[in-house]
């Protein structure tokens, strides 16, 4: 292995695994334990520009700002629901019919 492979194998390899991470939702923000914030992809997509400012989207209408709101309700619910799936908590009988995989 050459100097710069153990470089790049000593970046690339994780100090801390997601149960480490200290989420909170109501900011969508993470820390790792020594206090750096973990950048979420929402936050890279920006910082490079090929995201969408929704709140921006949203001010054109408050038909637009419901679809926006509704498709963020989603997305934080399949988050959860993932979260659950990978631990063995999943269940489906507490899924809304719209959203569940069978409709």
């Amino acid at each position: 292995m050459t100097a710069r492979s153990k470089v790049h194998a000593a970046v690339l390899t994780p100090a801390y695994t997601a149960a480490d991470l200290r989420y909170d939702p109501a900011q969508h923000r993470s820390w790792l334990p020594d206090g750096r914030e973990v950048p979420h992809v929402t936050a890279v997509l920006g910082a490079v520009g090929v995201s969408t400012d929704f709140d921006e989207l949203a001010a054109f209408g408050p038909a637009l700002a419901r679809r926006i709101e509704d498709a963020r309700a989603l997305g934080t619910a399949v988050h959860a629901d993932c979260h659950a799936s990978r631990n063995g908590h999943t269940r489906l009988s507490t899924v809304s019919s719209s959203r569940s995989p069978s409709s």
